[in-house]
């Protein structure tokens, strides 16, 4: 499972609103706006496997469950594979 946390700014009072996403190998990434922030990013199994195999220069962990935040959080969400 892959595990994505975003941040939207709200207008008002209101502050910013939380998004929580999950995707899975094989399903069509989520569509994050320019306007979120992503906050986290987790992966495990398949899903940790498929982001080894996709993407170069990405910090992992010899951990089951890998977490990112920042700027590889952002990268990771943003350019899923379809």
């Amino acid at each position: 499972m892959l595990y994505i946390v975003t941040e939207l700014a709200t207008t008002l009072s209101s502050g910013t609103r939380k998004r929580e996403l999950v995707w899975h190998v094989g399903e069509e990434p989520h569509k994050i706006s320019e306007s979120e922030k992503v906050l986290l990013v987790q992966a495990d199994c398949d899903e940790l496997s498929h982001i080894q195999q996709s993407f170069s220069g990405i910090p992992l962990s010899d951990k089951r469950v890998n977490v990112w935040n920042g700027e590889f959080a952002d990268f990771i969400a943003r350019n899923l594979p379809r």
